[in-house]
């Protein structure tokens, strides 16, 4: 099970349209996917939070642009390491 947390503009816009192609390219792979509006990004809880941030963030996470904007995909360590 992966562990997904975002907000709800996100998960309209960024997460929704590629749920379908990764669901049938990984169909073994559960979603629990959380979606709420939060001030500060729950990190610890999932294994991956999206997020907006810009480039002054600073957080002991590893994070991935995935927009015109940076975008912060924090995953857990251990999550990384199952990859």
């Amino acid at each position: 099970m992966l562990h997904i947390m975002t907000q709800p503009v996100l998960a309209t816009h960024v997460l929704a349209p590629h749920l379908a192609g990764f669901c049938k390219r990984y169909p073994k792979i559960v979603l629990d996917i959380t979606v709420e509006s939060f001030k500060e990004p729950p990190i610890e809880d999932y294994d991956i939070t999206l997020f907006p941030a810009n480039s002054s963030y600073d957080g002991d996470v590893i994070a991935r642009k995935s927009g015109h904007r940076a975008m912060g995909q924090p995953c857990r360590h251990a999550f990384t390491r199952r990859c």
